[in-house]
C-alpha cells in the first residue's frame, strides 16, 4: 500500500502541539483542548486524581464523541500515521473497549491481559491487521498506554506500556488496503454498539496524526505521571 506523509516535527523529543488532533485531560469536565469537540453523549461523572481530576467509566457512564476528522486517518487509498495516547486506572479486569469508531474502523481494547489495535481495511472484518501486546493492567493503579501506527499497514503498530515499548504479535487477516475515508462517531469507555464496558478512570486521551518516537513516547508518559500538560 501507498502512504501518505504529515509533515510534522519534534524538538528536543517534546511532540509537535500541532499533531494533535484532540485533547482531554477530563478536569471535572470533558473539554477538547485542542479543537473544542463537544460530545453528543455525556453522562460521565469525575474524581480527584492525581492529575486534578479523572473521569468515571463504568456500564452506566458514556462518552461519544461527534462524527469528526480528528479521528479519520485515511483519504480511502493512503493511511496517515497516528498515535492515541491515554492514561487510565482499571477498577475491574475483563475484556473492554478503551475507544472505538462507529462500525469499527478501527479499536483500542483490552482483552485479558493484552492490549490491542485492531484497523479494518475499508470497514471489513474480512481484511484487517492488529497488534497484541502482552502487558501488566493492574487493577487499582493508573498506567500509560500509547499506542503508535505508522501508516504502512501490517507491522506499523507499536504498543508502549508506561513509556517502555512492548514487543507485540502483529496479524493481516486476508489483504489489508487502507482504512475507510469516512468519519463516524467515536465512542470512549465502552464498544459503540454498547457493552464491552471500561470499568476504571480515564485521566487523558489524546490523538496525534503523527507516529510518535520513543523518546517523545518516554516524555509524554513521564508528563502524564507528573501531573503536567501535554501542550
Amino acid at each position: 500500500m501507498n502512504t501518505a506523509v504529515i509533515n510534522t516535527y519534534s524538538q528536543g523529543g517534546q511532540s509537535d502541539d500541532n499533531s494533535f488532533t484532540y485533547y482531554c485531560k477530563f478536569n471535572n469536565n470533558t473539554f477538547d483542548e485542542v479543537g473544542n469537540l463537544i460530545p453528543i453523549t455525556n453522562t460521565l461523572t469525575f474524581e480527584a486524581s492525581s492529575n486534578d481530576q479523572a473521569a468515571i467509566f463504568n456500564s452506566v457512564n458514556d462518552l461519544v464523541l461527534p462524527s469528526d476528522d480528528a479521528f479519520l486517518f485515511s483519504d480511502g487509498t493512503n493511511d496517515i500515521p497516528f498515535s492515541i495516547v491515554i492514561h487510565l486506572k482499571r477498577d475491574a479486569t475483563g475484556n473492554v473497549y478503551i475507544l472505538s469508531q462507529s462500525a469499527e474502523s478501527y479499536r483500542v481494547y483490552l482483552f485479558g491481559n493484552t492490549i490491542r489495535l485492531a484497523i479494518l481495511s475499508q470497514n471489513s472484518w474480512s481484511n484487517f491487521i492488529y497488534s497484541i501486546a502482552t502487558v501488566t493492567t493492574p487493577t487499582g493503579t493508573y498506567f500509560t498506554s500509547i499506542i503508535t501506527y505508522d501508516g504502512t499497514g501490517i507491522g506499523g503498530i507499536k504498543i508502549y506500556q508506561d513509556g517502555v515499548g512492548v514487543t507485540g504479535t502483529n496479524v493481516e487477516v486476508g489483504t489489508y488496503v487502507s482504512m475507510k475515508s469516512t468519519i463516524d462517531t467515536t465512542s470512549i469507555g465502552e464498544a459503540y454498539t454498547g457493552g464491552n464496558s471500561f470499568i476504571g478512570k480515564i485521566d487523558t486521551i489524546a490523538v496525534l496524526k503523527k507516529e510518535l518516537t520513543p523518546t517523545e513516547v518516554t516524555d509524554i508518559h513521564s508528563k502524564l505521571i507528573n501531573g503536567d500538560s501535554l501542550i
